[in-house]
């Protein structure tokens, strides 16, 4: 009995010099000094983030705007910069124009003039084979209008290659513009036609024309029921 009141007395003793508790500000559960510390508030916990965040912007903010500002400087020294539109208009155009110096090929064609043949160039950006023989094609059958002062247009309807044998069908104002002229002059205009193509597309050799897809038949104002070619050493 002496031995549990003695064991009594010391827990009172403990108790009186032990610390008292405290209770947590938000009335819950009590916690010994030296816990774990509790959380900032979620509102807190936010601006902090968003603090940081804006910190981050600011510093990239300055940095590009350095390394901008450098590269700038550069190309500056460089000569790379224009300073307003019609610089900006006049380095496009100089551009476009050189490359198409270099890009352009020129073919050398045989149209129908008032004294005979007349050679001269065209320049024409290099494409599909086909392309670039209707656009050297096209420059003389308008001479041949103009020449035959007809008033129907001379359209390329197809063209196509077989071995050496250029296939042209055109429309049917060629035969309306053909028979203006005399038999001379159409025959000229054909000879300038065969050459045309030979020098420029090989291996063509022969030319045959047909008139909306079909061939022509003996009432043309020349034989066109068969293939031109040049004569030897023409």
């Amino acid at each position: 009995m002496k031995k549990k009141q003695d064991t009594y007395v010391d827990r009172q003793e403990e108790a009186r010099h032990s610390p008292p508790r405290r209770r947590s500000s938000t009335g819950g559960k009590q916690r010994e000094e030296g816990g774990p510390a509790r959380k900032a508030p979620l509102p807190f916990r936010l601006l902090a983030w968003a603090s940081i965040l804006i910190v981050f912007f600011g510093v990239g903010y300055v940095v590009a705007g350095f390394v901008m500002g450098w590269l700038d400087s550069g190309s500056k020294d460089l000569g790379g910069t224009v300073e307003s539109r019609q610089e900006a208009a006049a380095m496009l155009e100089g551009d476009g124009q050189g490359t198409d110096r270099k890009r352009k090929k020129a073919y050398r064609i045989f149209p129908l003039g008032d004294s005979g043949l007349s050679p001269r160039e065209v320049s024409v950006v290099p494409g599909i084979y086909e392309n670039d023989l209707r656009h050297v094609l096209n420059e003389l059958f308008e001479q041949l209008r103009v020449q035959s002062e007809s008033l129907d247009p001379v359209r390329i309807l197809h063209v196509f290659k077989t071995g050496d044998t250029l296939y042209i069908d055109l429309s049917s104002g060629f035969l309306s513009a053909l028979s203006q002229l005399s038999r001379k002059r159409g025959q000229l205009f054909m000879t300038g036609l065969v050459r045309t193509v030979v020098d420029n597309f090989p291996p063509v050799r022969k030319v045959r024309i047909l008139v909306n897809g079909k061939r022509v038949g003996d009432n043309a104002p020349l034989r066109l029921d068969v293939a031109w070619t040049l004569a030897p050493r023409s």
